[in-house]
């Protein structure tokens, strides 16, 4: 989805228990003026541990904002594939 400034929105699906792993990564890489990058959570009240609780809203995916087409950003992120 593209917005009025120039940034899209793209979402990569991940395995879910390496969401924050993949979101913590594309943050360090993808300088700030270009993107960000975010995992909308919910936070709950868990009432057996009496404690507040986060749990991603779209497990197993990971949404960016970027300046960058779809087609720049594959050339950008190729040479950190592993």
């Amino acid at each position: 989805m593209k917005r009025n400034d120039g940034f899209q929105y793209t979402v990569l699906y991940t395995k879910s228990d390496k969401q924050r792993q993949v979101a913590r990564f594309f943050s360090k890489i993808i300088p700030n003026d270009r993107g960000k990058v975010f995992l909308p959570a919910l936070e709950y009240w868990r009432r057996d541990r009496k404690e507040l609780a986060i749990k991603p809203l779209f497990n197993g995916y990971v949404f960016l904002c970027t300046d960058m087409s779809a087609a720049a950003l594959h050339n950008f992120l190729l040479p950190f594939r592993y």
